[in-house]
């Protein structure tokens, strides 16, 4: 018990400075002199409720742990109760008196079994007392919902900060990972964020876009007084239109306040752009002519009925004529890889037959030549043995 007390007071220690210097930083802004573009050196107010901001998570996290470790203690408490109850019913006389009886009439050896029972119980009340001694420190649950009010009022502060920031309109990270706030509470900061960046989108395209677009174009066509009288008309009705649309979104906004009017395209595109606008008048038509031309309508529409039939049968009988004729072509082709197969044995084949006879051509030669460099060899030894003989013998 002695270390949870000493956990809780460190626990809360903690909290009560990080809440305190958190309240301070807030409340305090600190001045810090820049110096402008022309040299001049001006204080500057700087915001310290983003500082607070990473403070946020430890906060919650000791107070989580405040929570648990009271929940603990409590419990621990309890079952302590619990045990001097027990212990207090069975030092009662009552009590005694029966076990006196017990042991009376049973044998001496229940006697001796029951004897360390009531010894047993004598210690336990002795050393119920230094943990009722240890047990004083308690933090009250006013303390602990007094915690996580301040804690509740900074996170509010920053979020206010932040919302009313130029710089972002994020909601903190920090603050929706944080474990101990709930999801309707991280849906609402979203919500509240996503209302503001509308806002500030609205107003943006306010700045950008001009209430009255057509105001330019008054000066350009004074001659047609018509042109004239829609020009001034069409901003009424965007007002009008934007008045009763508020809850549109931008886009749709600015899709509406840029809507293609007939008078800037006769003033943009001329006399042939109205000549053209005839065609989308809307024209009164009887009985009669709508009967008219519902008709004509009709044949046209059985005359590209007929059309298509015929040309659907144009394509089948074309589809049946070509794949009899790929058909053709394809036993064309399969006898011609036929043709070619067997040619192409026969000239390996001949090819062979050159490769034996160039080489039988070449022994060939090479023989008659020998045999003539032979008979040649001969010769001119006989005609020499015929020169030598006659010098030897000149009667010869």
């Amino acid at each position: 018990m002695t270390t949870n007390i000493s956990d809780i007071k460190k626990i809360e220690i903690n909290l009560k400075r990080l809440i305190s210097s958190c309240e301070k930083i807030i409340a305090d802004d600190d001045k810090v002199d820049v110096i402008n573009g022309e040299g001049e050196i001006r204080p500057v107010l700087i915001d310290n409720t983003f500082t607070v901001e990473r403070y946020i998570p430890t906060m919650l996290s000791l107070l989580k742990q405040l929570n648990e470790k009271m929940y603990e203690q409590n419990k621990q408490q309890h079952q302590h109760q619990q045990q001097q109850q027990q212990q207090q019913s069975l030092s009662s006389p009552l009590f005694q008196l029966y076990t006196n009886t017990a042991n009376q009439l049973s044998s001496p050896q229940i006697a001796q079994l029951s004897s360390p029972s009531s010894s047993s119980t004598t210690p336990s009340s002795s050393t119920s007392t230094p943990s009722s001694s240890s047990s004083n420190y308690i933090i009250s649950k006013e303390a602990l919902s007094e915690y996580s009010r301040k804690i509740d009022v900074i996170v509010g502060l920053v979020n206010k900060e932040k919302l009313n920031s130029p710089i972002s309109n994020k909601p903190s990270i920090v603050r929706l990972q944080a474990s101990s706030i709930s999801h309707s509470k991280k849906m609402d900061e979203i919500q509240t964020v996503m209302k503001t960046r509308n806002k500030e989108e609205k107003k943006k395209i306010d700045q950008l876009i001009p209430q009255n677009v057509d105001n330019s174009n008054n000066n350009n066509s004074n001659n047609n007084n018509n042109n004239n009288n829609n020009i001034i008309k069409t901003p009424n009705r965007s007002n009008f239109s934007s008045s009763n649309n508020n809850n549109l979104s931008p886009a749709l906004r600015f899709r509406n306040q840029f809507q293609n009017r007939n008078s800037e395209l006769k003033s943009l595109l001329g006399n042939k752009a109205a000549e053209n606008d005839n065609l989308f008048n809307n024209e009164l038509l009887d009985d009669d002519s709508f009967e008219k031309k519902t008709e004509e309508q009709r044949l046209q529409q059985e005359l590209l009925t007929s059309e298509l039939l015929d040309y659907s049968e144009s394509l089948k009988n074309h589809s049946n004529t070509m794949s009899t004729k790929l058909s053709e072509e394809d036993k064309k082709l399969n006898e011609l890889g036929q043709l070619v197969d067997t040619s192409s044995s026969k000239i390996q084949r001949q090819n062979l037959n050159l490769k034996d006879y160039t080489s039988k051509s070449t022994k060939d030669t090479l023989n008659y030549c020998l045999i003539i460099v032979f008979v040649l060899i001969v010769f001119i030894f006989t005609y020499m043995l015929m020169k030598l003989s006659k010098k030897v013998d000149p009667n010869y």
